[in-house]
């Protein structure tokens, strides 16, 4: 049994594939795309942000992709579970998801609200979320084997 559950809006067969677009309570959604012209067995994914309730884009900003993801059909299902949970409340302990540059990360979410430093002064900002980044590989990247970051709330998915 899926933990969500996705809303077909539409399917439409053209010649000579098939498009399949879901939606999503959180106003996220998928285009889920098959054609002959991929391999036997793969699909096109893109992460679309619904305005209003038919109407869509393809949105390239969030925390699954920044681009469309050919992905094996039995992979799609897991993509659009994560799209479900783009934007959901996190918890303090609890795991997450989250990309910096191009890079997928998973990590402990151990606080809310972060002081950051702008032109005009010191500013608490309450929807950055502090991230103690798990088994980070590259030390370096982030300036220490115990890795801490900062990450805007709309960028996590709870795992």
């Amino acid at each position: 049994m899926k933990k969500y559950q996705p809303i077909l809006v539409e399917e439409t067969d053209f010649a000579p594939g098939q498009q399949r677009v879901y939606r999503f309570p959180n106003g996220y959604g998928a285009s889920v795309v098959q054609h002959p012209f991929l391999e036997k067995g793969m699909a096109e994914l893109a992460v679309i942000r619904f305005d209003g309730k038919t109407s869509w884009d393809i949105t390239y900003d969030t925390p699954i992709t920044s681009d469309v993801l050919l992905l094996k059909e039995e992979e799609v299902d897991s993509v659009l579970e994560s799209i479900s949970k783009i934007g959901q409340v996190v918890h303090l302990g609890q795991k997450v998801l989250f990309k910096e540059r191009g890079r997928e990360w998973k990590g402990e979410f151990v606080k809310s609200g972060v002081s950051l430093d702008t032109p005009q002064g010191w500013k608490y900002c309450e929807d950055m979320m502090v991230i103690h980044v798990l088994g980070s590989e590259e030390p370096d990247y982030f300036g220490g084997a115990d890795v801490w970051t900062s990450v805007h709330r709309s960028a996590l998915i709870p795992l």
